[in-house]
Formats: C-alpha cells, structure tokens, sequence
C-alpha cells in the first residue's frame, strides 16, 4: 500500500455516489471499531459515532448540512458529500460518568481535546474506507441540526430518549463524513446532478526538522 497516494486520495471531497453499490454492513462495522479504536486522552470515551444508512434519514442530514449563515440557500444540497450510502455524525458525548471523570483532565484545555479526537477519529476511518476502494467526503457546515430547537426530521430523530441516553446531544455534533462508492463516469467535484464544486489545492508545506 502506497500511503501518500491513499492520503492523496482521502484529500478529496466526494460530491457524488454510486448508489447501485452498497457498503457491506460488516465493513461498517469495522470502520467503527477502527474509530473507536484510536486514542483518546487517558482513553476516555468522549466521541458518539452516530451512523446513517437510511435514504430518507441522510437526507434529511444533506438538506441540514448547510452554513447557518446561509440562510437563503438552506434549502438547497450545499455539501452533496452528505448524500453518501453511509453517512457518520460525530459528536461530543455526554455521557455524564465519563463527563465527571474527564473534568480534571480536560480541564484546561475547554474542550478542545475532544476536537482533536474527533479529528484522529474521523481521519483514520476515512483513510481505511479509501484503502479499501470507497470514497470519503467530510462536511462541517450544520446549521440546522446544531439548532437543537429546530423543527427538523434530523434533529427530531437525534433528540429521540436512546439516543440521549447514549449521550448525544444535536447541539453537540461536530463533524460529518460520507462513505461510499464513486460514480466511475466523472470528477470527485462533480455530483450526482452535475453540479460542479470548488476544488482547492495545497500550498506546498514546509518540512521542519530539527
């Protein structure tokens, strides 16, 4: 395995799904306990994987991933990686025990650990979905669902009581990611309904090491 090509390639937004191909349950599966798997500070279990495989359930998510800012265009599919066959929403969880234990740790630094664990997280199931031929979009821009009073479909299922008393919490969801299988006829930039997105490019970085 090359790993700067799989890198390479986890760079890329996927904008558009092949939705004849399904994501085999038991891969999902392993993606999820690749995530839960990475580390965490003193292994506290403070990340909620939520996982969508329903059609009308990630749409409802694809209609909500939009920049609050935007209110004007809330309704159009602003970040298509959403409409993924599988869609993983990553929260900060609220687990009240784990809550209690973490305060001393995590104390000084405001919540920010859990930022960068989400982040090791959601990487390394997107690295292993590309090594394994799918595709991976990530999405920050939730509006909508951030807004635990909205009357949305989305927020109403993630207010449901098993699901807060998994320690969800709407207003706690902090990154999106879109797994599935690419249409083989076009661009990663390209959706599903032809509609073209920005790319952006890298600068160089600078290597420093001493």
């Amino acid at each position: 395995m090359n790993w700067l090509d799989l890198v390479e390639q986890t760079q890329h937004c996927q904008r558009n799904w092949d939705h004849n191909r399904t994501v085999d349950p038991a891969t999902v599966d392993w993606l999820l306990d690749i995530g839960y798997t990475m580390p965490t500070k003193q292994n506290l279990d403070t990340v909620q994987i939520v996982t969508f495989r329903d059609r009308k359930q990630i749409e409802h998510i694809a209609r909500s991933a939009v920049d609050s800012r935007l209110t004007w265009k809330k309704d159009l599919i602003q970040n298509p990686q959403m409409l993924a066959p599988v869609v993983f929403l990553y929260f900060k969880k609220m687990d009240q025990e784990e809550t209690q234990r973490s305060l001393h740790e995590r104390s000084e630094y405001r919540g920010g650990t859990t930022h960068i664990e989400i982040g090791l997280v959601a990487g390394a199931m997107a690295l292993a979905a590309n090594s394994v031929g799918m595709k991976t979009g990530f999405c920050r821009c939730f509006g909508v669902i951030e807004d635990a009073e909205a009357d949305n479909p989305t927020v109403q299922l993630l207010k449901t009581q098993r699901l807060q008393n998994l320690g969800v919490d709407p207003r706690q969801l902090q990154l999106g990611l879109g797994v599935g299988y690419p249409l083989q006829d076009r661009p990663s930039h390209i959706d599903n309904n032809k509609g073209f997105h920005l790319q952006y490019i890298k600068n160089p970085a600078t290597k420093i090491i001493i």
